[in-house]
């Protein structure tokens, strides 16, 4: 295993490690069920891209994209609802903008399985080259617009409140834009 893809191991395993920490605090609470949907998803998405990196044989080599873009549909979705209840719900959002993303996100997940978003993939010079399919765009207007929207709804949350709960919002920006 070379240094790029352990270090993309650990990152998985401290997500996971992270999101079971929350959940295990206060599992009945909103924003630490929210939380770790949203940790165990980035999970799913970091381990994929190490199996699609480390090009497992016996696997055709477009499963682990797959896997790597169904569970990307769901980190925008898990980040959106636990934007909405953290700190606390002030100013929730139209209900009918949450049940639009929560159906594209249930559309993406299904379509990432399919050859919609990853239509095939081949292994050139050592490194995976990935085909994609016509939802490909559509998924990544999903995911900038969801995230985007989440920010956007912090930011807004951000003005009213004060304090630890103003603290809050402000760390999360800060991991937010060191994770991007």
């Amino acid at each position: 295993m070379n240094g790029h893809l352990a270090l993309i191991g650990a990152a998985g395993v401290a997500s996971l490690g992270l999101g079971a920490a929350v959940l295990s605090r206060q599992p009945r609470g909103k924003i630490n069920r929210y939380f770790a949907l949203f940790s165990f998803a980035v999970t799913a998405w970091t381990l994929s891209n190490a199996f699609a990196v480390a090009q497992f044989q016996g696997f055709p080599d477009y499963i682990w994209p797959r896997f790597a873009f169904a569970s990307a549909s769901i980190i925008p979705i898990a980040f959106l609802a636990f934007a909405t209840v953290l700190p606390t719900t002030v100013s929730p959002p139209p209900t009918r903008l949450l049940a639009g993303f929560g159906l594209a996100a249930l559309v993406f997940f299904v379509g990432s399985l399919t050859p919609l978003i990853v239509r095939s993939a081949t292994i050139e010079r050592e490194a995976l080259r990935l085909i994609y399919g016509p939802l490909h765009r559509p998924f990544a207007f999903y995911f900038v617009s969801c995230l985007g929207f989440s920010l956007y709804l912090l930011l807004r949350k951000r003005r009213v409140l004060s304090g630890f709960q103003r603290l809050q919002v402000r760390y999360l920006f800060l991991g937010v834009l060191t994770a991007a």
